[in-house]
């Protein structure tokens, strides 16, 4: 890895921490030294799908910055507070504020990464490709939608059944079924596969390229980067265990969805 590399992704992860220890500051006071020792290593590892979707997008500017915003807040943010919502870990008032809490962690420092970045890495230029009929797009989205139901079911029953402690956690906190159904195969699948369509659209990687990317973002800093930090909610074995759960999970889910989106290059083109 070249040292330039290597000092993008330092200074990510510092501004990435930084912004996300002053969130902290006004919120709910520093943390100990021991706590943001974890989340750097989370930042660090979300610093490397980062630096590759400033690489390979063919957005420039303003529109890449928000596209990396919708990246970071939806997927690391937004779709963990609902389901630690659902799963009876945080109460409704503790959800909005934890929204308010990551929209304010989030937006600094992309804010920062964007002015620093979008321009200096980008090496990739438009495609024309050869997109996906209507129907095309409809039967995708909703085969994703369904796929990400049977990979967190069936990550989920694994979970268990290699790890019965879980449900001693879990034991008072497991909503209704058709609840988990209904979250999950008309809600949080499709919030997914938007943000996979996203990255698929604006990446000049190839599908199986463009694949990994987005496993890399739904497993990192959807699953892996948020568990790595001590916390009052959830003991360190059950993290350690979501966290391979939820890594691999989210990583070969996402991987489907790139093969699926990402659109045949016909040529090259300008944006």
């Amino acid at each position: 890895m070249k040292a330039e590399t290597l000092k993008t992704i330092a200074i990510i992860t510092g501004i990435l921490l930084l912004s996300s220890a002053l969130s902290d500051l006004i919120f709910s006071g520093i943390y100990p030294l021991n706590h943001y020792l974890w989340r750097g290593l989370g930042m660090l590892l979300i610093a490397i799908p980062t630096i590759g979707y400033l690489r390979h997008s063919w957005l420039q500017k303003g529109r890449l910055t928000g596209a990396l915003w919708l990246i970071f807040f939806i997927i690391g943010t937004f779709n963990i507070l609902i389901e630690a919502y659902l799963f009876n870990i945080i109460t409704r008032v503790e959800t909005f504020q934890g929204m308010l809490q990551g929209f304010l962690s989030v937006t600094p420092g992309i804010l920062a990464i964007g002015f620093l970045y979008t321009g200096r890495l980008a090496q990739a230029q438009k495609a024309l490709r050869k997109q996906h009929s209507v129907i095309g797009y409809i039967w995708r989205i909703l085969t994703g939608n369904v796929l990400y139901f049977i990979f967190y079911a069936s990550a989920g029953m694994i979970l268990q059944a290699s790890y019965p402690e879980l449900m001693e956690f879990y034991e008072d906190k497991i909503p209704p079924i058709i609840l988990i159904i209904q979250t999950n195969l008309f809600f949080r699948g499709f919030v997914f596969v938007s943000i996979a369509i996203l990255i698929a659209q604006t990446t000049e990687l190839n599908k199986w390229r463009t694949g990994v990317l987005i496993g890399l973002f739904f497993s990192i800093l959807g699953g892996i980067a948020p568990l790595l930090s001590p916390n009052e909610l959830m003991p360190i074995h059950i993290r350690l265990a979501h966290g391979f759960e939820v890594g691999i999970s989210n990583f070969l889910y996402g991987l489907i969805l790139g093969v699926m989106f990402t659109p045949r290059k016909l040529s090259q083109a300008t944006d």
